[in-house]
């Protein structure tokens, strides 16, 4: 009787598992980029997983799994997104955008930004977007979270000064 229940209770662990398990995500990034666009996936990525329990992969080329894409970088530093180039916004070095295109006709959200670091900055701002906060002692996500969307975005963030500054700072 025991060993019928310890089974029992096993398989409905495990069948709870599986219906609970997240959505797939695919981040593509070029296998030379950059290594703050190489942070920048693996902090997504991380979030991903935690705020999701998404399934993520990392690829350079555009993915036909059904997953939802999300491609890191620039044109300069991703050739997948070499086909935005002549739409590409004009970014600072600082700026950087979260913007829902098709490639093709596979929607990808672009997560870029006018140098590396900006891109790191624009990965971090998804985050935000989504409902994540980056404190000084730790990261607090939402108890429950926006459904993971790719689409809808149309964003582009550039700094009000390039001079960076704290308001004590600038009164001196």
């Amino acid at each position: 009787m025991r060993g019928t229940l310890g089974l029992l209770l096993t398989a409905c662990l495990l069948t709870t598992t599986t219906l609970a398990a997240g959505p797939k995500v695919t981040l593509v990034v070029s296998p030379q980029a950059p290594a703050l666009e190489q942070t920048a996936a693996s902090e997504l990525a991380d979030l991903l997983r935690r705020m999701y329990d998404a399934e993520v992969t990392t690829a350079s080329s555009l993915p036909t799994n059904g997953s939802a894409i999300i491609a890191l970088g620039s044109p300069a530093t991703n050739p997948v997104l070499k086909p935005l180039a002549n739409e590409w916004p004009r970014l600072s070095d600082q700026g950087h955008v979260l913007k829902s295109v098709k490639l093709g006709s596979t929607p990808v959200l672009v997560v870029g930004g006018g140098s590396p670091v900006a891109t790191l900055w624009g990965a971090y701002e998804l985050g935000h977007q989504w409902g994540a906060r980056y404190l000084l002692q730790g990261d607090e996500l939402p108890d429950e979270p926006a459904p993971l969307r790719v689409d809808g975005f149309n964003q582009t963030w550039e700094p009000r000064s390039e001079e960076h500054t704290s308001e004590l700072q600038s009164q001196f």
